[in-house]
């Protein structure tokens, strides 16, 4: 969704003939402005940390403590209520931009608007998925991505600031809301079938991000300065055939489970070599890391799903003893 996002922004920005590129490097949140430009792999790494933490406090809060505060079985009233006050914990942003001078009134009005409209549907969102899932673990990685994804890739105008972030956040937000509300729905409504392409499409994109953060790391290592709005898209194909490799391998019955580990890798391997050379990722990257890349995507991947068993586990044991 940031794809599109970015898309629409650069097409606003080349008509107004003030494009001036894409940038990858480490900035603190501003509304209208990127405080800092760091390209170094710690600062990429405080980023990561700084980011983790920040989703645990929000989505812990907005998620998890206020709902169960408010204590209600209508799903809406409280997700709504909830949501609300997450857009409107945004407005730091706008109102300390106005105090440091760096923003007009007017401007921080129109700010302050726009992100909480667009915060308050990343709330809705993130209420919807933690609500399909059961747990906050699906809708923390949507935020962390989505915060990292901010705080790293910037369109630059040719004044050399980022004018259009909101824009572009909003955009993205936005499709990406009206995506999780057609799933939410239609989950109620095909049931398994429904649940069955939700998790198909949820570990896709998770995926994607993943490998985005991994190419990110690995770009920041080779001195790299930003990532092709293409590459995003021929990542989320490559990710999409990852996973109809791993539903191919639960097809599969392999006694030995190292076997199987190994076999997964080497399939997964083959189509990012494929894709490698299709897309001449191989011309930029050598083969060894691009082979490197996929192990560590691939463990976190596994980690992600292990993970998510094993709080389906906990609940429903947790479930039982209540009944007993």
């Amino acid at each position: 969704m940031f794809a599109i996002g970015y898309f629409v922004e650069i097409l606003i920005l080349m008509q107004n003939r003030t494009y001036a590129g894409i940038r990858f490097y480490v900035s603190a949140y501003a509304v209208d402005t990127n405080i800092a430009k760091q390209t170094s792999v710690l600062f990429m790494l405080i980023c990561i940390i700084g980011n983790f933490i920040n989703v645990l406090m929000e989505e812990g809060l907005f998620r998890g403590l206020f709902p169960r505060m408010l204590n209600s079985r209508r799903f809406w009233n409280v997700t709504s209520i909830c949501s609300l006050f997450f857009g409107v914990w945004h407005i730091v942003g706008p109102v300390r931009n106005y105090i440091d001078g760096q923003s007009s009134f007017q401007g921080m009005i129109a700010n302050a608007i726009m992100l909480i409209v667009s915060s308050t549907l990343v709330g809705l969102k993130l209420a919807m998925i933690t609500y399909m899932e059961g747990n906050l673990y699906m809708g923390m990685a949507d935020h962390f991505v989505n915060n990292t994804i901010v705080n790293l890739l910037h369109i630059e105008s040719t004044t050399g600031t980022v004018e259009m972030m909101f824009l572009r956040i909003t955009v993205a937000q936005t499709i990406s809301f009206l995506i999780v509300l057609f799933i939410f729905w239609k989950g109620k409504i095909m049931g398994r079938k429904g649940l069955l392409i939700k998790q198909f499409l949820n570990n896709a994109f998770v995926t994607t991000a993943i490998v985005l953060i991994v190419l990110s790391v690995v770009a920041l290592w080779y001195d790299g300065t930003m990532i092709c709005i293409s590459t995003i898209f021929e990542t989320l194909l490559l990710s999409v055939v990852c996973e109809v490799i791993k539903h191919m391998m639960y097809k599969i019955d392999i006694a030995n489970i190292y076997l199987g580990i190994l076999l997964h890798y080497l399939l997964v391997l083959a189509a990012v070599l494929i894709f490698g050379y299709a897309f001449n990722w191989v011309n930029q990257l050598p083969v060894y890391v691009l082979a490197g890349m996929c192990g560590v995507v691939l463990i976190l991947c596994c980690y992600l799903d292990i993970s998510r068993v094993k709080a389906d586990i906990d609940e429903i044991n947790g479930l039982c003893e209540n009944r007993v």
